[in-house]
């Protein structure tokens, strides 16, 4: 969450507006929740999730109240006029977040649909994202790298095993002198135990992250963590809430699981992640803020093989990279595949930027499985980038200009075809 509210993505104004939609619907306030989760899904449309799963969970619930309802009742309206046993409510609840919710993004669909022909975005879009990831095999892997996510990832696994270590503890009991009878019906403290998350509440938060896993197991082409920033505070919620409920001095306890989270902002994991998941990315933007001044002081205005970001970086002046914008001549990656797929249209090239598309971690501690790469080339673009030392080779150009900052590394390869055969004065040509 940290490293995400120093970015401008959408996910970040949903996920807020969701969890004031979420704690809305825990107060019985269903026309609250269902305005913010409307306001959720127009700042981004994913998170409509968090309103239709309520409503289902609504629904379900009304149909297992009339499934109760005596057989003797006359009708089916006679049902939901039954105030005991609560039909009207849930049904009316249901409407709203449905309702509520749902209504201004279908609009917004409909507003796109006259104006550009698609309803969701284009053709590539829908393929990329839903087309494209609609198999088991892949529904399977992402599922399992979605639980990594939630329990593991960024090291969410120190709060995991501590939650999970909490339930070998007896309910603690609450001490009369700090809280009061009425303070203790109030704060959910019955019979003197601390009760912790109503089961209503439970149950709730249950259900959302289940539907965000699920979902973004199902669609999405990209398994990128910020997809589930919306459930990541209520898994912690319900961390904190075990360790609250059974841990003698859970306050401690949590102050280290505070620590590891800080230290993630900082210190990367050892496995593969994005680099937006913590302050890495910072170190990225610096890195290709270096090598973009350098390309444009050396190659103004030529033809530079490179790869999305930095495709965007040197060749769109609005983004404030460079003022001059090179002509690019686009690759996916920097894979020993892609290098070779150029071919004869290297020679059209003046320049290579090439970078760190992903974070790969190595050493001992880190054990790779063949099965597990295959199917994440197969299925979400798992690649290893070429070093620049190799491209060169097959290019047949010269290193002319190289950065590492940590795991990250940027490069710029000259392939003989640019006016200038020295360096701009003060550029490093390799300072590994």
């Amino acid at each position: 969450w940290f490293a995400q509210s120093s970015l401008t993505h959408a996910d970040l104004l949903a996920a807020a507006l969701s969890l004031w939609a979420i704690a809305y619907y825990l107060e019985e306030r269903p026309r609250r929740a269902g305005l913010f989760f409307a306001m959720a899904a127009i700042a981004k449309e994913t998170a409509v999730i968090g309103g239709v799963t309520l409503a289902g969970w609504e629904f379900i619930q009304l149909a297992s109240a009339l499934a109760a309802q005596p057989r003797n009742a006359p009708d089916v309206l006679a049902r939901f006029k039954n105030p005991l046993l609560r039909v009207r409510s849930h049904a009316q609840r249901a409407a709203l977040l449905l309702g509520i919710s749902c209504l201004p993004l279908l609009f917004w669909y409909f507003f796109h649909f006259l104006r550009t022909g698609h309803v969701f975005a284009n053709s590539e879009f829908m393929r990329y994202n839903v087309a494209g990831t609609l198999s088991f095999e892949r529904f399977v892997l992402a599922f399992l790298q979605r639980l990594w996510h939630v329990t593991v990832h960024m090291n969410l696994l120190v709060l995991t095993l501590a939650a999970v270590g909490s339930w070998f503890f007896k309910v603690r009991r609450q001490r009369a002198e700090t809280a009061e009878p009425t303070a203790r019906l109030r704060n959910g403290l019955a019979g003197g135990h601390r009760a912790g998350i109503t089961p209503r509440a439970l149950v709730v938060l249950w259900l959302l992250i289940a539907a965000y896993v699920v979902t973004f197991s199902t669609i999405g082409g990209a398994l990128l963590t910020r997809y589930l920033l919306p459930i990541f505070p209520l898994v912690i919620l319900l961390g904190i809430s075990s360790l609250w409920r059974r841990v003698p001095g859970w306050g401690a306890v949590v102050a280290v699981v505070g620590v590891f989270f800080a230290s993630g902002l900082l210190l990367n994991p050892p496995y593969s992640f994005a680099f937006e998941d913590n302050l890495e990315y910072a170190q990225f933007v610096a890195l290709h803020q270096e090598a973009a001044s350098y390309v444009e002081a050396n190659y103004p205005r030529k033809h530079i093989i490179t790869a999305w970001t930095a495709s965007d970086e040197i060749s769109i002046p609005s983004l404030g990279y460079v003022s001059i914008p090179a002509v690019i001549m686009p690759v996916e990656n920097f894979s020993r595949e892609e290098i070779l797929k150029l071919g004869a249209r290297a020679r059209f090239g003046d320049a290579v930027l090439l970078f760190s598309t992903q974070y790969r971690a190595s050493g001992w501690y880190m054990p790779r499985f063949q099965w597990w790469e295959r199917s994440n080339r197969k299925f979400f673009d798992y690649h290893q980038d070429l070093p620049a030392e190799e491209v060169a080779r097959i290019l047949g150009g010269r290193i002319r200009w190289q950065r590492r900052r940590g795991a990250l590394g940027v490069a710029v390869i000259d392939l003989g075809h640019s006016d200038s055969d020295v360096p701009t004065p003060g550029m490093p040509v390799n300072d590994r």
